[in-house]
């Protein structure tokens, strides 16, 4: 069983009252490290969940931190300036998520 490895950006409400317990009650899921701008809720989430890395930074974060997949709990992704999508969509992603992958590009082509 292959475990998959979570970065997650966002550390509000929904994050984790809702998806950080989801994502714990899969034992292939593990949070590696999670980022929010405020460093008091983002610790304070870290600590409650054990995860052992927090950042303030998302850029810091996924150049330190190793990891399979991202989850972005933030309104980032539906407003104009998702920092992340960009860099996948403009093929600077450095994890090679979706437009480097052939076979995941079409997702993104509506």
């Amino acid at each position: 069983m292959k475990t998959i490895r979570w970065s997650i950006i966002g550390a509000g409400g929904i994050a984790d009252r809702r998806s950080i317990p989801a994502m714990l009650k899969d034992p292939r899921n593990e949070i590696v490290a999670v980022m929010d701008t405020n460093e008091q809720v983002v610790k304070a989430v870290a600590e409650k969940y054990g995860v052992a890395q927090y950042f303030t930074d998302e850029e810091k974060m996924l150049k330190t931190v190793p990891c399979d997949a991202v989850y972005i709990a933030t309104a980032a992704l539906i407003s104009i300036g998702c920092r992340v999508c960009q860099m996948c969509y403009t093929g600077k992603c450095r994890k090679g998520i979706a437009t480097q992958d052939l076979s995941l590009r079409h997702r993104l082509d509506y």
